[in-house]
């Protein structure tokens, strides 16, 4: 079975390296790297070559599989879209340009992905994030390691905020695309992850070990929620419509009541 890392990079080739550097390091080299570069084209020409040079770098060291291309610059859900349909590998992680793994990450994921790989019901495995700045694992605990839940289980019953690294099946990602709203360039991975359990009512393995490093940068996305929201307010409107079709939200009033303010904005956002 093959794991197939996933990074969508834009305008980011200063921090690429270090995430080559802890794939380098990996203990088990069990994987692919796939990028895509979303500065090519009439968008950021210097950045794109840069960061084209550097990648062209890496393969030619050939210590790791590399799979590159690259595409105008549509947002990062067209591109997870583009790379799920070009992946190789049986599962799929995404790990921002700007983030890196541990050392021990693939032989941790490659480890707990066989106990439950044949299982019909487990659409993949959480793990945690760490704030590379504080070395703190984000989020507040699960309740117990290794237990089974849906993303609703996470976020809305068990109240666990903070993001988390999952690890997919790569042909549930295929099967459930983002939908690519013309003139919008972001959507939530939190719908895909979401219809997903909703749907196929599938469960994640979910594992209190932290093997993703990572901050939030002043250019990142959730330093940006506002704008986004902005931008972008057709996928909200879908995100946040979705939430609320779900019958686990209605057990949280307070969720209730935080999601239709939200949804009520993305729809002003759409009608100026």
């Amino acid at each position: 079975m093959l794991l197939t890392i996933f990074t969508p990079t834009y305008n980011r080739a200063y921090s690429l390296e270090r995430l080559y550097k802890s794939l380098v390091t990996q203990s088990l080299k069990d994987f692919e790297w796939l990028v895509v570069n979303l500065s090519y084209a009439r968008y950021s020409e210097n950045p794109c070559i840069y960061s084209e040079e550097l990648i062209n770098k890496f393969v030619s060291d050939n210590k790791v599989k590399i799979c590159y291309f690259k595409q105008e610059n549509g947002g990062k859900h067209r591109a997870i879209n583009r790379g799920a349909a070009m992946a190789q590998g049986d599962y799929f992680l995404i790990v921002d340009s700007d983030d890196y793994l541990t050392s021990d990450a693939v032989e941790s994921i490659k480890r707990e992905w066989i106990k439950v790989c044949t299982r019909s019901d487990i659409s993949g495995i959480c793990f945690r994030k760490i704030n590379y700045s504080t070395n703190e694992i984000i989020g507040k605990a699960f309740p117990k390691d290794k237990l089974f839940a849906t993303t609703f289980d996470i976020y809305y019953n068990w109240k666990i905020r903070g993001d988390k690294a999952e690890v997919f099946r790569t042909s549930l990602i295929r099967k459930n695309p983002f939908p690519e709203i013309s003139g919008e360039r972001f959507m939530t991975e939190a719908y895909v992850w979401n219809k997903i359990a909703g749907h196929r009512k599938s469960m994640l393995y979910c594992i209190n070990q932290g093997i993703y490093m990572c901050d939030y940068l002043p250019d990142g996305l959730t330093a940006n929620f506002k704008c986004l929201l902005r931008n972008n307010p057709k996928g909200y409107i879908k995100y946040y419509s979705s939430l609320l079709g779900n019958a686990v939200i209605w057990r949280h009033p307070i969720d209730i009541l935080k999601i239709s303010i939200r949804l009520c904005q993305s729809i002003y956002y759409c009608l100026l």
